[in-house]
């Protein structure tokens, strides 16, 4: 199976799972039903499906699936949508890795970056569960059901949780502290680089 199949297929079973931890858990949050678009060939689409918006505090994704039971057809949405948040987190991330790697620059630097993409791995699974659904919206579509769904995650809580697990791997930390890319992940949190970090 080609690498990018099993990557997909990674992503799907992660947001899956974090989908299925987060209603336990209570991670899940739901806002008002959306405005809805204009009917496109008899089906009814919501804009914020059609053109996500932009939030620069946040990563924002949609979704959608459909079933013959209404409510499996909203967590398949869902999951569909906290793969492509995972998808984009690892993409984000993926520019440090290799930011810290040209800064890094010695003959660790493959062992450490290693650390890094496991951390960062870990990191986008934990925050898959703190995912919050901002939208859904369900209609009928025979033999079953259609569901929109519109989710995001806080830049804040992963660039947060991201530091503190480096921080916390102390080998790493001492090799990353002092890089330009290791500045720049601690701007992207609301909290000062030099107070404490707390578990969002």
């Amino acid at each position: 199976m080609p690498s990018s199949a099993v990557s997909a297929r990674r992503l799907l079973m992660a947001a899956g799972c974090a989908f299925a931890l987060g209603a336990a858990c209570g991670g899940t949050r739901v806002t008002t039903l959306p405005k809805l678009a204009k009917a496109d060939a008899g089906r009814i689409v919501p804009d914020w499906y059609v053109n996500p918006p932009r939030d620069e505090r946040s990563l924002v994704a949609s979704g959608s699936a459909t079933s013959s039971d209404m409510q499996l057809a909203l967590t398949k949405a869902q999951t569909v949508a906290r793969a492509t948040l995972a998808e984009e987190m690892q993409a984000t991330y993926k520019v440090l890795s290799k930011q810290f790697a040209e800064e890094v620059g010695r003959d660790d630097s493959s062992r450490l970056l290693d650390q890094f993409t496991r951390t960062v791995e870990a990191v986008v699974n934990a925050n898959l569960v703190n995912t919050v659904l901002r939208q859904q919206y369900l209609q009928q579509e025979p033999p079953g059901y259609r569901a929109f769904v519109l989710v995001s995650v806080s830049r804040d809580d992963i660039a947060g949780r991201l530091l503190k697990e480096l921080k916390a791997n102390e080998a790493l930390y001492t090799h990353l502290r002092a890089t330009q890319a290791f500045k720049d992940l601690e701007a992207q949190t609301s909290v000062p680089p030099s107070a404490p970090q707390s578990t969002p």
